[in-house]
């Protein structure tokens, strides 16, 4: 009951929890299903109902719509179950099996079959598996996330790039569960291929997993530390490198108990490992948190009451074993500074977005001086100096981001977009086939504005095949397409009438 209550303390009190309570996303729910399985397993020991096992499944499932690789709960419950209550009457474990399968079940099923019904597959969770394990397993894999597409990180065009990728490469339409297998086989391909190079990899992810650093995506709990003293405060007193330092001292404290808490270590390695199979979040492996607070807990109720024992040596033995496992997870891999400087880069985006540019600026810069490699930053300020006709400035931007990331095509394709506004149509062209070289699906604009250079150097017919480019992906200005004064040499061409005619 000590332990108990010293989790309870140390989860209300953990910065991370705290965070993820308060920002809108399901990794609060991935938390809340993890701590109640938690507690339906510890009832099930004591007294294993038909009831508990079902909510056992139950909660599981949801569990797994909520965070993909949980599956690997269900399976090492599974296990256990069998193997622990080998003494129980089988037709009583086959009872509870059977409850435990209809409470997945009542999960699944209408899940499967919307999923049949809106996309033709049996889905039974997602079908992002494929895509997901090719973005943390291939050559170019950092270990978090980069999209399939240069800069579309975003989740609204995830699938779409998955899809539409996947369906080049076949020559056909496909199925989401057959684009998710698309993506498998060309992971396995690489695995295959680069043996070394994913073996190193996964040591790499293996390493972020349990490091002390939060590894965010979108929003990094580093950037609020300077909104929330209570939150900076917690951050640098009670951050994960402490919480699985004394995890790990708890794991040898109570070691003597392994033969009934070896479905606890099962469950977290096995979470762990299937965070470093795909690619490291914070929010990811957010739920591990739930196991590492209880071996915690244990290990601060079991050292106090072997010091009252005089049991010294037990708690000198399992600190000294401690020691290099602490070590390991606080060593930094890469700086906090680096995950805070998104947020408020991601803060200015907003703010620009909304016409706030002189805020947007603030944050950009900010953004700029915790993490002056970040090259995003740079292309947003050289943009927003561009809109205000200060031009060198505006280069300087773009120079400094291709400086950082030589082949960024955003800083290119700007610094084309600002030679054309200098009237240097050469110069445009050159930084525009550069962005098309490399990324020919950069965007229809990349085209438009390359047919208005070719018209500008009275070459139609470079101009129409551009413009027919532009409209082929999705290009759809047509009063610029009808006014712009750029276009004026071209106005009289077959081929720009056949245009209008196509549009019409």
């Amino acid at each position: 009951k000590k332990t108990g209550i010293v989790a309870g303390l140390m989860l209300a009190l953990y910065p991370t929890a705290i965070f993820f309570d308060c920002l809108i996303q399901k990794a609060v729910l991935s938390m809340f299903f993890t701590t109640l399985s938690l507690l339906l397993i510890a009832g099930s020991v004591d007294r294993p109902a038909w009831g508990r096992w079902m909510a056992l499944g139950i909660t599981l499932g949801l569990m797994a719509l909520t965070r993909e690789n949980a599956m690997i709960f269900i399976l090492l419950v599974f296990i256990w179950m069998v193997i622990y209550f080998k003494r129980e009457p089988k037709r009583n474990v086959l009872l509870w099996a059977a409850m435990y399968g209809l409470g997945l079940a009542i999960v699944f099923l209408p899940v499967s079959l919307r999923n049949y019904v809106v996309g033709g597959d049996c889905a039974i969770t997602t079908s992002q598996l494929g895509t997901n394990l090719y973005i943390g397993n291939n050559i170019n894999a950092t270990g978090t996330y980069a999209p399939l597409r240069w800069n579309r990180g975003d989740w609204r065009f995830e699938r779409k790039d998955a899809t539409e990728l996947a369906e080049k490469e076949a020559g056909r339409t496909l199925s989401p569960s057959e684009v998710s297998h698309f993506w498998t086989i060309k992971t396995l391909n690489y695995v295959r291929t680069h043996p070394g190079h994913w073996i190193g990899l996964m040591a790499k992810k293996w390493h972020m997993t349990w490091n002390a650093t939060e590894m965010s995506d979108s929003e990094s709990q580093y950037a609020h530390y300077e909104y929330s003293v209570i939150l900076k405060i917690l951050g640098l007193l009670f951050h994960f490198g402490i919480l699985c330092s004394l995890a790990f001292f708890g794991f040898f404290m109570t070691w003597s108990d392994r033969g009934r808490l070896w479905l606890l270590y099962l469950m977290m390695t096995g979470y762990a490992a299937g965070v470093a199979l795909f690619y490291v979040f914070a929010r990811y492996r957010y739920p591990m948190i739930a196991f590492l607070i209880l071996f915690a807990a244990a290990g601060v109720t079991e050292a106090l009451w072997s010091i009252r024992q005089r049991s010294f040596k037990k708690v000198a033995l399992c600190a000294i074993l401690t020691i290099p496992l602490a070590l390991f997870v606080n060593w930094e891999i890469r700086p906090k500074n680096v995950f805070a400087a998104p947020t408020f880069f991601n803060v200015g985006y907003s703010l620009e977005k909304e016409g706030k540019t002189a805020e947007a600026v603030n944050y950009y810069r900010k953004s700029l001086a915790l993490y002056p490699e970040n090259s995003k930053p740079h292309v947003n300020l050289g943009i927003i100096a561009a809109n205000r006709g200060e031009i060198v400035e505006a280069v300087e931007h773009f120079e400094k981001a291709l400086a950082i990331m030589p082949g960024n095509p955003d800083a290119q394709y700007n610094l084309g977009v600002v030679m054309a506004m200098k009237g240097r149509p050469d110069e445009a062209l050159y930084w525009f086939h550069k962005v098309l070289t490399a990324c020919p699906e950069y965007g229809p604009e990349i085209y438009y504005n390359a047919a208005c250079m070719y018209a500008l150097k009275q070459d139609s017919e470079a101009s129409i095949e551009m413009l027919k480019k532009a409209l082929d992906r999705g290009y759809d200005n047509w009063a610029l397409l009808k006014t712009d004064k750029d276009l004026d040499s071209i106005r009289k061409s077959p081929y720009y009438r056949e245009l209008m005619a196509r549009m019409k």
